[in-house]
């Protein structure tokens, strides 16, 4: 059975819908009761055809106790098909035992009615209600799925940006060595998984840029440095897919490196927010492209820099945390609302759970949290990462499956890269949480940090670049990662 992560949140709220028993609480009597459960009351890794126990202080009367009275259910309150079994031997205990398997890694409700007697005439008095979850076979990533392709990348790239267009995945820029960047992209061939030069060189050499993609199909790249301890860069450049050439754009109005961007519904707009400014410090400011010209948008309550940003739905954007307050914001295309995440985050990774929810994994933490945009507000998983995670990638590798990858580990000496992956379940409800389930072994060949990850067509992940094993910025580190 794989770990599990009792589903906190949203068994309080089935227990409270269910009756006065609460989650395992003893019903109310003056000396008839339920002592006890199998499985126990908030119980995990339930087997799928495993019976439903009931035990009593004092001998029951077993004919108050049937299908009526003792029944086990979905959250949603589908009654699951079952037969009640009874021993005048044993009438301290009454079992139910469903007529077909249980479904994997989902919450049940057992209700006992508070009409249940004891073989004096007593009553419960009030419905005894309690919650499980059915087990779930771990995910695991054989030594088969990890496959080495060495140096790949024809330039060492730590801190690019990437993106898959139809299918076309290309890397943009990035540190090529120790102090400067580089001003050339790369393009992946799947057929042969080799990388080739675009036509054309960006206008400058950028890394801890962004790159958005257009409506009309360009890609807008903005900001980023060109050297280490340089000054960071206010010029923007579009470069075009079908040509591979670069043309120059509008310049933001505060130059910015390490900032978030994402496109704006509607319109060639994007939004970019935050960053460092020209003088070293996080920057608050956040602007705003419509057609050829930036316009300020507002502040940021707190200044913020390695963060992420999401366009969730049409109405708004996510603005993540990159300061020590915890703040962040939403951007509805028109105010900036705070929102108080209640941790920080540095160099987080998000994924899109859906067009109000997002997942958003660590950043130098090791919680995993899940942001509702229809509510404002966070709600941090049960449990936490095996290792503090920070320039890691996120991807999906199945339904409500999660794939964390390396990162820096702030918390050992020298914040050492990692060549260690984790899996997140995402467990949807009326309030989510979020389970990690296991922390790969084998490990990946190489350490990987601030690295790019993109999925080709085949559905594999490749991990592109990073610190590497040698530890500099400058690693040309390919590796794939097959998903079943």
């Amino acid at each position: 059975m794989g770990v599990r992560v009792l589903w906190l949140v949203v068994v309080a709220c089935l227990a409270a819908c269910g009756g006065g028993g609460g989650d395992g609480g003893a019903a109310v009597g003056t000396g008839f009761a339920v002592t006890g459960s199998l499985p126990a009351p908030g119980g995990i890794d339930v087997a799928v055809g495993a019976p439903i126990s009931i035990i009593f202080n004092i001998p029951a009367n077993l004919a108050s106790v049937n299908g009526n009275t003792f029944r086990v259910e979905t959250a949603a309150g589908v009654p699951v098909p079952g037969v009640v079994q009874k021993s005048a031997g044993n009438n301290v205990l009454v079992r139910f035992v469903p007529s077909v398997p249980l479904i994997q890694n989902t919450v049940y409700r057992v209700v006992l009615s508070g009409s249940v007697q004891s073989a004096s005439g007593e009553a419960l008095g009030a419905d005894y209600v309690f919650t499980f979850i059915t087990d779930n076979p771990t995910p695991t990533l054989r030594p088969d799925q990890i496959v080495d392709l060495g140096e790949r990348l024809l330039v060492g790239r730590f801190r690019a940006r990437s993106l898959s267009i139809n299918g076309v995945i290309m890397v943009f820029g990035g540190y090529s060595d120790a102090q400067t960047a580089t001003d050339t992209v790369e393009i992946y061939d799947e057929a042969t998984s080799t990388f080739r030069f675009a036509n054309s060189t960006m206008l400058e050499p950028r890394a801890e840029h962004t790159v958005t993609v257009l409506r009309d199909g360009r890609v807008l790249i903005a900001g980023g440095i060109s050297t280490v301890g340089g000054p960071p860069l206010a010029t923007t450049e579009y470069y075009d897919p079908a040509t591979e050439t670069f043309t120059p754009a509008p310049p933001m109005l505060e130059a910015r490196r390490w900032h978030a961007a994402s496109p704006l519904f509607g319109a060639e707009h994007v939004l970019v927010s935050g960053g460092f400014g020209a003088g070293g410090a996080p920057i608050a400011s956040v602007e705003r492209l419509i057609g050829a010209t930036w316009i300020p948008v507002g502040q940021l309550t707190v200044p913020t820099a390695q963060h992420v940003q999401v366009q969730m739905n049409f109405d708004i954007t996510y603005i993540g945390v990159g300061n020590l307050q915890g703040i962040g914001a939403f951007y509805d295309g028109v105010h900036l609302a705070s929102h108080n995440e209640g941790a920080f985050r540095w160099r987080a990774a998000a994924v899109q759970l859906s067009s109000d929810r997002l997942l958003v994994a660590s950043g130098d933490q090791r919680t995993v949290s899940i942001v509702d945009s229809r509510v404002g507000f966070t709600y941090f998983a049960t449990e936490l990462f095996f290792e503090r995670r920070g320039e890691h990638t996120f991807s999906s590798i199945g339904p409500n499956l999660f794939l964390a990858v390396g990162g820096f580990n702030v918390a050992l000496p020298g914040d050492p890269a990692l060549d260690s992956c984790e899996i997140v379940e995402y467990l949807p409800g009326p309030i989510p949480d979020a389970r990690v389930h296991y922390i790969f072994s084998p490990r990946l060949p190489v350490p990987f940090a601030g690295h790019v990850s993109e999925k080709p067509l085949d559905g594999s992940i490749l991990l592109m670049g990073g610190v590497g094993e040698a530890g500099g910025p400058h690693s040309r580190r390919v590796v794939r990662i097959l998903v079943d």
